[in-house]
C-alpha cells in the first residue's frame, strides 16, 4: 500500500452510508462530523464538462506517477470521524497519534480502479487483520499511521479505510442522534457535510477560547460566540442546482437562533461591503462576471423559522460562463489550457517571442 493512498485517504476523513452499529460504540467514539463528495455530479455536470475536468483528473494523476487513487475513476467519497475530546488531545495528531474515530469509503467507477488501489494496500502494510473472513490491511509504519487503522474492500468498487472502531462493525452508522437527524436534512448535493456541535462542545470551547485569545480584534470574539447557539451545522455546494452554496443551522432554542440569524446578517454585511467595494475594478476587467459577483453579493442574507437558519447563495444567470472565462484568463498561469486554450508556448532562450 502507497503512503500517498493512505496519506489521501486521512484528510479526506472528513457510497452509501457505511453499516457501523452504535451499540458498541461509547458515547465519545460517535461521529459528530459527516461528509459526502459525488466526484460523478461535480465531472458530469455541465460546468465540470465545460471546463473538462475529467481530462484535467486523469492528466493530474499521470502526472503524480499514478499512485493513489485516480479522481476521475471516483464516483464518490463518503465518510465520518468523531472529535478529539480536548485541544490538547487534539496537538497529540502532529506526533502520529489518532485521537478519534474515522472511516473513508471511496466508490469507484469500475472494478479495475478499485483492485489496483487494494493492489497496492497488499504489497505495502504493516500487517493484515483476518475477521469475518474478510481480510484488513494495516497501514504501513512508514505512513505514521497508527496499526488501528485499518483498509478492505468492501465491494468490487468500493474500498474502505477507518479505525477499527468503525470498520469491524455492521450496519448501522456510528452517528450521534444529533448528527443522525442534521444529516437527514441535508440536501442530495455535490458536496455536502454536517457537524453535530454539541456532540464536540467540549472542544470547540476550546478552540473557540484559543480564537480569542489570538484574535484581536474584539469581534472575531463575538463571532466565535456564535458557535455556541448552534446545535448542529450543515453546509452544501452543488454547481447544478438551484443554489450554489446553502449553510444551515438548527439553534440550540429559538431565542439563539435569532441571534445567530443577526450575527450572521451582521458578519455578511461585511462581506457585502467589501465585495461590492472591489466591484468597479472586476467590471473594467469582465463585465459579465461583475455582474455574477454582484448578484451573489446581493444574496448574502440570513433567514431563519424558528430554531432553524438558513443562508442560501442561489446560483445567477451568466455563473458557468464567468467561471469558464476566469479559468481560461488563469490557464497560462496554472500550467494548462482552458476551454478550447493551449497554454502559451515559452519564449525561446534570449527572449525573443
Amino acid at each position: 500500500m502507497r503512503v500517498l493512498a493512505f496519506t489521501l485517504f486521512l484528510m479526506l476523513s472528513v457510497v452509501c452510508a457505511p453499516a457501523l452499529g452504535q451499540s458498541e460504540l461509547q458515547e465519545n467514539q460517535k461521529a459528530v462530523f459527516v461528509f459526502d463528495i459525488r466526484m460523478d455530479m461535480i465531472r458530469d455536470c455541465e460546468l465540470g464538462k465545460s471546463l473538462k475536468l475529467e481530462e484535467k483528473m486523469n492528466a493530474m494523476h499521470a502526472q503524480g506517477g499514478e499512485d493513489g487513487p485516480n479522481p476521475a475513476k471516483l464516483v464518490r467519497i463518503f465518510g465520518a470521524l468523531s472529535a478529539p475530546e480536548d485541544m490538547a488531545s487534539a496537538m497529540t495528531i502532529q506526533m502520529g497519534e489518532l485521537p478519534m474515530e474515522f472511516f473513508v469509503r471511496m466508490k469507484f467507477k469500475d472494478a479495475e480502479s478499485a483492485k489496483k488501489l487494494m493492489a497496492e494496500a497488499e504489497n505495502d502494510n504493516s500487517g493484515t487483520v483476518e475477521k469475518d473472513g474478510k481480510t484488513f490491511y494495516k497501514a504501513p509504519q512508514k505512513s505514521g499511521m497508527p496499526d488501528s487503522v485499518l483498509m478492505h474492500a468492501i465491494d468490487e468498487t468500493t474500498i474502505e479505510m477507518g479505525t477499527e472502531a468503525y470498520v469491524f462493525m455492521n450496519n448501522m452508522a456510528p452517528f450521534t442522534d444529533n448528527l443522525k437527524a442534521a444529516w437527514g436534512k441535508a440536501p442530495n448535493e455535490a458536496i455536502r457535510m454536517a457537524m453535530d456541535l454539541e456532540g464536540a462542545k467540549g472542544l470547540i470551547s476550546e478552540a473557540v477560547a484559543m480564537g480569542k485569545q489570538q484574535g484581536g480584534n474584539p469581534m472575531v470574539g463575538v463571532y466565535l460566540d456564535l458557535l455556541d447557539n448552534m446545535k448542529d451545522l450543515r453546509i452544501s455546494l452543488d454547481f447544478a442546482g438551484k443554489n450554489l452554496l446553502t449553510l444551515n443551522a438548527t439553534g440550540v432554542n429559538e431565542e439563539d437562533a435569532e441571534e445567530l440569524k443577526s450575527g450572521l446578517d451582521s458578519l455578511l454585511g461585511l462581506a457585502k461591503e467589501g465585495g461590492k467595494a472591489a466591484l468597479p475594478q472586476l467590471r473594467q476587467m469582465d463585465p459579465g462576471a461583475a455582474d455574477v459577483v454582484g448578484e451573489i453579493l446581493n444574496s448574502l442574507n440570513a433567514k431563519g423559522s424558528g430554531t432553524d437558519v438558513t443562508v442560501a447563495i442561489p446560483k445567477p444567470d451568466g455563473f458557468d460562463k464567468a467561471i469558464e472565462s476566469a479559468m481560461a484568463q488563469l490557464a497560462p498561469f496554472l500550467g494548462g489550457g482552458g476551454p478550447g486554450l493551449e497554454t502559451p508556448p515559452l519564449p525561446p532562450p534570449g527572449g525573443g517571442r
